[in-house]
């Protein structure tokens, strides 16, 4: 006995294929509208600039300082992913006296004198650190290179509640 179809079996194959073109093309059409669309997040944290014209005030609440650079692939991650975080721009803005110190060393040749001292009162050696400082100038944590928002924030939460906040200890 034959067995019997019940219609073509080209059919559900055109529908796969078309189906597939279909999702294809929208595809397409969303990644070419990303990309001139694209929406800037907008941070919550105004960061002071910190230059031998414009060296770090007495501040009643602790200093967050952001050690980075221009050409710092890990600073660029770090502005567009980290500091945008809403959660992590509220507590910055709230327990911190936010200040940015930029490495000028690779565009100029050599930083400030007063950005020199800076970063060696508070051993920076890599791009970005962010430092802790409270009020009387000492540091009391520093969180070393890009880490996730969330880290971020237990780092910054910590060092705002007193602890010492210490890497790798969550």
């Amino acid at each position: 006995m034959a067995p019997t179809r019940d219609g073509s079996t080209m059919v559900t194959p055109r529908a796969l294929v078309a189906l597939a073109t279909v999702l294809l093309l929208a595809r397409i059409a969303v990644s070419a509208y990303e990309q001139t669309h694209k929406v800037q997040a907008k941070s919550l944290i105004h960061w002071a600039a910190v230059t031998e014209a414009h060296p770090l005030p007495e501040c009643k609440k602790p200093r967050l300082l952001k050690f980075y650079a221009e050409w710092s692939e890990p600073c660029r991650r770090l502005e567009s992913t980290v500091l945008v975080n809403r959660s992590v721009g509220e507590l910055i803005a709230s327990h911190f006296e936010p200040f940015a110190v930029r490495d000028m060393v690779k565009e100029e040749g050599a930083n400030t004198e007063y950005v020199t001292q800076l970063q060696k009162k508070y051993r920076v050696f890599a791009f970005p650190t962010l430092v802790v400082v409270a009020p009387n100038g000492e540091a009391v944590a520093t969180l070393v290179g890009c880490s996730s928002a969330l880290a971020t924030h237990r780092f910054l939460a910590r060092a705002a509640s007193g602890r010492t906040a210490q890497p790798g200890l969550d």
